[in-house]
């Protein structure tokens, strides 16, 4: 691995940061002295509200399940349930029977049935090649792309009160 080193723009921007976020979490600690009680009461609150809606989803989902019916949409207060279903044909099954009536070769035609070749992971090929003494061969084969960067670090704060957007 080299070694990189930022400009000295990023290298401030960096401090900046450091510092910024130094500010805010000594004021954020502050704030939590302060407010602690009403925190602890929020905090017991929102824990209260989302194992209720935990206990209403799990309790709507098991009725839902014992429901004869493949499809179906209500309403149920704040909640939108769909029970889905999800229809395939069994591949192996399908491809024997049309085989067995003359239909591959035209299923094959209408994209009904697709021929695929998967190649597996670099690693999982690059081994075999190795094991069987051509991976020399297979050179002109390899290709590789520039992934994105990844930055770990600190993570942005969402605001006090603000409902994650995610479930």
């Amino acid at each position: 691995m080299s070694q990189f080193q930022c400009s000295t723009e990023t290298q401030n921007r960096t401090k900046a940061f450091q510092e910024a976020d130094k500010t805010f979490k000594e004021a954020w600690e502050a704030f939590e002295q302060e407010y602690n009680l009403r925190f602890q009461q929020l905090e017991k609150l929102r824990e209260d509200r989302n194992a209720k809606l935990d206990e209403v989803k799990r309790s709507i989902r098991a009725e839902v399940e014992l429901l004869v019916e493949e499809r179906m949409t209500f309403q149920e207060g704040p909640f939108k349930v769909q029970k889905k279903w999800s229809d395939f044909y069994i591949p192996e099954k399908l491809v024997d029977m049309l085989s067995d009536r003359g239909l591959y070769d035209s299923a094959v035609s209408a994209k009904i049935v697709a021929v695929k070749v998967e190649v597996a992971k670099y690693a999982a090929v690059k081994k075999f090649l190795e094991d069987n003494g051509v991976a020399k061969d297979f050179e002109c084969c390899e290709d590789g792309e520039e992934d994105s960067t990844a930055i770990s670090g600190p993570k942005a704060i969402p605001s006090p009160g603000s409902e994650l957007k995610k479930e």
